[in-house]
């Protein structure tokens, strides 16, 4: 008679393959378990770098201004009608205007410049202002040169009679530099 299989050794053998099957499962899945961390943990800090350099902002939306009112196309300067007026500006063909129409004053003749100079009582400050003038027995001639940053114009104009710093010619010529400033500022601002 054979000897009887002893049961201990084959339990010991189904559980040595058990062992065996578990093991290399276990191994399989520590591998794939750590190659998710490494990609994880590499992708975590690839998206940390690009939202560091990313800029959250809304895009711009496109600003509309609606002006119902409608600026002059021209501008014609309020003065006197004796006066003899001239505006150019300087350096471009922005704006000129002449009373008379065929005035086109000799600037050669004015030699000094005055030190008070008559268009600068109404304009801003830091506008330069370089005024020339010429006293003749029947007429003023005032010549002056307006600059800023923006803009330069020239304005002449002859009054007749003698003026002195008390007269309404004074005040009128200083408010028609002033409004041939802002108007043409405005132009510039406008184009």
């Amino acid at each position: 008679m054979l000897p009887k299989p002893d049961k201990k050794t084959e339990q010991l053998d189904l559980v040595e393959t058990i062992s065996e099957a578990d093991k290399s499962r276990q191994k399989r899945q520590a591998t794939l378990l750590f190659l998710f961390l490494t990609v994880g943990i590499s992708l975590i800090f690839l998206i940390y770098r690009q939202a560091k350099n990313f800029n959250f902002q809304l895009p711009k939306l496109p600003s509309f201004s609606l002006n119902f009112s409608k600026a002059p196309s021209s501008f014609s300067p309020d003065f006197p009608l004796s006066w003899s007026i001239h505006v150019s500006t300087v350096g471009s063909t922005l704006y000129s205007f002449a009373s008379p129409p065929a005035l086109s004053p000799d600037f050669s003749q004015f030699k000094t410049p005055v030190t008070e100079a008559i268009a600068k009582q109404d304009l801003p400050q830091g506008v330069k202002v370089i005024e020339k003038q010429i006293f003749k027995d029947d007429s003023t001639q005032i010549l002056s040169d307006i600059s800023t940053p923006k803009i330069s114009f020239r304005l002449y104009a002859q009054i007749p009679g003698d003026i002195n710093q008390q007269s309404e010619a004074i005040q009128n010529y200083s408010r028609l530099a002033k409004d041939l400033y802002w108007y043409l500022i405005k132009q510039m601002e406008s184009d």
